[in-house]
C-alpha cells in the first residue's frame, strides 16, 4: 500500500482553498456546479473512448496546459463529479478541482495532488470510505484509484516535499471541517488512493 504523502503538499497559499474564499466565490462555485452536474461527463476526444490500459507515448497524449480542463474526477458511490483543471488558482477552484502543477499527471507513476472547495465540488468527500474507487477520466486515458487512507492534518504543519518519489498515488484534499464557517479553517482533509487501473505514460525514445 502506498502511504499518504502528507508532507509533499504544495505552498501554504495553495492549501487555503476555502478559508480565504468569499461568499461570492462560493456562490459562483455552486452555480458552476449546477451546470456541470446537470450535464453528461465531457468526452475529451471525438471518439469518446480513452485507453484504459497499456502504454501511451507522451507525444501521442493530449496532456494539459496550465489553466485548461483535462478531465473529470468521479466516485459514483458518493456522488462525486468534479471537472479537473491543470493548475489551482482561485479562478480554477471556482470552476472545479485544481491539480497542483508540481505533482505528476495520471499515468506518470508519480503522486498526483488535486484540491477543491469543501462546500463545493469536494463536499461529497465527507462520505468517502477506504476501498472506494475514484475514477479520473482525462483527455488521454481513463484511470482508477482505490482509497487507502483518510487523514486530517493542520495546514500550518504541512510543508513542501519532493514529489518525485516512485509510485502513483492520487491525493485529493479540501478544507476541514466540511461546511461553511465564519473563521479561517486551519485543517485539511486528505484522501489518498493508489492506482489500480489505467494506461502508463512513457517517454518517446528521443525524449529519454
Amino acid at each position: 500500500m502506498i502511504l499518504l504523502a502528507l508532507g509533499f503538499v504544495l505552498l501554504a497559499m495553495a492549501l487555503c482553498i476555502t478559508a480565504g474564499a468569499s461568499a461570492g466565490e462560493l456562490v459562483q462555485t455552486r452555480l458552476n456546479m449546477a451546470v456541470d452536474l446537470g450535464a453528461p461527463v465531457y468526452q475529451y476526444t471525438e471518439e469518446g473512448n480513452q485507453p484504459q490500459e497499456g502504454e501511451l507515448k507522451k507525444s501521442e497524449a493530449v496532456t494539459p496546459s496550465v489553466g485548461s480542463r483535462f478531465g473529470t474526477i468521479l466516485c459514483e458511490r458518493i456522488g462525486l463529479k468534479a471537472p479537473l483543471y491543470y493548475g489551482d488558482s482561485k479562478e480554477i477552484l471556482m470552476r472545479g478541482a485544481g491539480q497542483y502543477t508540481g505533482s505528476g499527471l495520471p499515468g506518470e507513476g508519480r503522486p498526483i495532488l488535486a484540491g477543491a472547495h469543501d462546500s463545493g465540488y469536494f463536499a461529497p468527500l465527507q462520505n468517502i470510505k477506504k476501498d472506494d474507487i475514484i475514477k479520473v477520466n482525462t483527455s488521454y486515458g481513463e484511470f482508477q484509484y482505490k482509497v487507502t487512507d483518510l487523514t486530517v492534518k493542520n495546514a500550518s504543519s504541512i510543508t513542501k516535499k519532493d514529489l518525485e518519489h516512485t509510485g502513483e498515488e492520487l491525493v485529493l484534499y479540501t478544507c476541514w471541517p466540511f461546511g461553511p464557517l465564519t473563521e479561517e479553517k486551519t485543517q485539511r482533509y486528505f484522501v489518498a488512493a493508489e492506482k489500480i487501473a489505467g494506461p502508463v505514460l512513457v517517454e518517446d525514445e528521443y525524449e529519454k
